[in-house]
């Protein structure tokens, strides 16, 4: 009894935190209006999207839901690429042919922009594989966190559940919602209708990771029977026990959830919540002896911004960086 009520009054100060998130989502149009402030946005989205060294990787049967390095690299690349532009996501099969090897034949952006959302994705479809890709949360973006701590569960059911119902975390399913009906599910269907011979993967950084996963919980069989991996990078939990159960159930084997070093990410929820993980968590570790040796070529100003915020975090959030992920699924055996 006593433990519920606590559990109840946590619930109730993660609300109001949410709506006071909400009702500070006002002043972030005025770091877009003044110029000199409004290039706060544009740096932080060149340091999240890294280096953008040149790679050919070489990709495992996409055919075979086994995990992969050469797809652990190229769907957390394609998790990073994600963080660009809004306005500029059609630069994204180019990124991806040139720092990956990739080739994108067809490519359909997702963009939903709400008062209570701000999704972003894209469905980049190869000859064998089409990949699923979700932005995660953006520094400067009150929405997204908001997102992220609307953290009371909703009770839904899910293929994967045979319709019973099961917890989820309330943002990351309102957040798939958004985008679901009208522009994500069609864009899987025509991209799979494409060809037999093409398989399914979903990634996502951080609350990326979360709608990814998400998203592959609520595909529809037709959908799920191509699913060949689910590729997470700081991921948090995303629902209680029941989910776990009945999403493992059938994608266990098939969904690999990077952790980098001490990255605070994935251990919220916390499990007193009631949250619990899914999936297989493989383990990598890229710390400051390769992130502040990254190559920025003639971006000397971005380096400099990246070195000093970077220096300025402790491990828990500079584990979390995008381009530490990309690092350690290439070192990861």
């Amino acid at each position: 009894m006593v433990e519920g009520t606590r559990r109840r009054l946590d619930i109730e100060k993660l609300r109001g935190l949410r709506q006071r998130l909400e009702r500070a989502r006002s002043p972030m149009s005025l770091v877009r209006a003044v110029p000199s402030i409004g290039l706060l946005p544009h740096l932080a989205n060149q340091i999240i999207l890294g280096p953008q060294d040149n790679r050919t990787i070489a990709i495992e049967n996409p055919a075979n839901g086994n995990y992969g390095r050469g797809k652990a690299e190229l769907l957390a690349k394609a998790a990073q690429l994600a963080y660009d532009d809004s306005r500029a996501l059609s630069r994204v099969p180019g990124a991806l042919k040139r720092q990956t090897g990739f080739d994108v034949v067809e490519f359909s952006p997702i963009v939903a922009k709400k008062e209570d959302t701000d999704i972003q994705a894209f469905v980049a479809a190869g000859e064998q594989m089409v990949l699923c890709v979700f932005r995660g949360t953006e520094p400067l973006n009150l929405v997204d966190w908001a997102l992220d701590f609307d953290v009371v569960p909703a009770e839904v059911p899910l293929p994967l559940s045979r319709g019973r119902k099961v917890h989820i975390h309330e943002g990351f399913w309102r957040g798939v919602n958004a985008v679901w009906d009208k522009h994500l599910l069609p864009a899987l269907q025509n991209a799979l209708a494409g060809s037999t011979g093409r398989f399914l993967y979903f990634a996502g950084h951080s609350l990326g990771g979360a709608l990814a996963m998400v998203a592959a919980a609520r595909a529809p069989e037709d959908v799920l029977d191509r699913v060949r991996g689910v590729y997470t990078m700081g991921q948090p939990r995303v629902g209680f026990a029941d989910f776990a159960e009945a999403y493992d159930r059938v994608l266990l084997e098939r969904t690999f959830r990077l952790a980098n070093g001490e990255d605070i990410v994935p251990s919220v929820p916390l499990q007193a919540m009631d949250y619990v993980h899914s999936g297989l968590e493989v383990e990598c570790r890229v710390g400051p002896d390769v992130m502040l040796h990254l190559d920025w070529g003639r971006r000397c100003a971005v380096r400099m911004l990246h070195d000093s915020v970077y220096r300025l975090f402790p491990p828990a959030i500079e584990d979390h960086f995008p381009e530490a992920y990309v690092r350690g699924a290439r070192a990861v055996v």
